[in-house]
């Protein structure tokens, strides 16, 4: 029983944080923040799971730390992987076709992914 209520009690945290983030991307008028909110999402998940049970044994300590890492790349890369779209020249039909641009996606990607994941 204590399974599904921390089940639950992670979900209810979440669905407030992405609640947040929706009504925040509504007044910004911008959507692209969830891309972003996915990876701390797992974090205060994990966070809410251990001290909802209000145990810090060694393996949960360990997996919240994992999750943690795990999180802020996920998190990193969406914001990497925005900013690397954001580069990319787009011709007039709203197709990219590479031509002659010095940006690629393929580019500005791989250049990104050397930066956020080097760790």
């Amino acid at each position: 029983m204590i399974l599904i209520d921390t089940i639950l009690f992670a979900a209810l945290v979440i669905f407030c944080y992405m609640t947040l983030l929706f009504i925040l991307a509504l007044v910004i008028k911008d959507n692209s923040i969830a891309d972003i909110a996915w990876g701390p999402g797992f974090i205060i998940a994990a966070f809410a799971a251990v001290w909802y049970n209000r145990s810090f044994d060694a393996l949960q300590v360990i997996v919240v730390l994992m999750v943690t890492v795990w999180g802020l790349r996920l998190g990193s890369g969406f914001s990497c992987a925005t900013a690397a779209a954001e580069k990319t020249p787009v011709t007039g039909n709203g197709a990219n076709h590479g031509g002659s641009s010095s940006f690629s996606g393929a580019t500005s990607r791989s250049s990104c992914s050397r930066v956020a994941y080097s760790w």
